[in-house]
């Protein structure tokens, strides 16, 4: 089973390679199903991720027969300056770690939210421990109320920027603008985001009927 960092780390080069890679094992039907899913998850995240470096989204998928060949490593147009690098820089302390991870925790679990930031500030957490509950919590599925609670969060830095009325909105296309307008206006908080990237995937699956990009509806395991 191929695990990956929240792909906001990696290079664009290195995320193309991880899509042609799951794409391989996505078409091996004797695959258990847990690895399946847990590939089609990171396919899925590869792909959000891809939504902020290029103007031509992969597609979301329900499962590996879904995976069009003609779609799997086509490029469409990288979007400057994010195509060259890693988008979210390694961070170098726990509190830029913790920043680059607020929204997705966010999106979670308000409790833990609310109890991060005083156990950073008191030294409870060490980066190693920190870091790994980060990514254990980003690993589970949102639910809705609470991923659009973090959306509208975000919406905050670039709202004024935008004609959209968030409560008219669909979460998908609001998110959608909040990634472009970050994008355009070099907004650094969101851009370091983990959400920035992931929330374009759980936009669409909480909201499948709303979304902005293509595919149909899947189910989701913790892996």
């Amino acid at each position: 089973m191929l695990m990956t960092p929240d792909p906001g780390y990696l290079g664009t080069e290195e995320i193309l390679k991880h899509l042609d890679t799951l794409a391989s094992l996505l078409g091996e039907s004797s695959l258990p199903s847990e690895d399946t899913a847990c590939n089609r998850r990171n396919w899925n995240l590869l792909a959000a991720e891809m939504t902020i470096r290029d103007k031509l989204p992969r597609p979301f998928i329900k499962d590996w027969l879904e995976l069009p060949l003609s779609t799997r490593l086509s490029s469409g147009g990288l979007q400057p300056p994010l195509s060259e690098s890693a988008r979210i820089p390694r961070p170098t302390s726990g509190h830029q770690l913790w920043a680059q991870y607020k929204y997705s925790v966010m999106a979670r679990s308000n409790a833990l939210y609310r109890r991060i930031g005083p156990d950073l500030a008191s030294e409870k957490l060490d980066f190693e421990a920190l870091r790994e509950l980060l990514e254990s919590t980003r690993r589970q599925p949102p639910e809705l109320g609470g991923l659009r609670n973090a959306v509208y969060h975000m919406w905050g830095y670039v709202k004024s920027a935008s004609q959209l009325k968030p409560d008219e909105t669909p979460l998908p296309v609001l998110f959608r603008e909040i990634q472009s307008l970050a994008v355009r206006h070099h907004s650094q908080y969101l851009l370091h985001s983990t959400a920035l990237g992931e929330f374009a995937y759980w936009c669409w699956r909480l909201d499948p009927d709303n979304g902005a990009l293509p595919s149909t509806h899947s189910t989701d395991t913790a892996c």
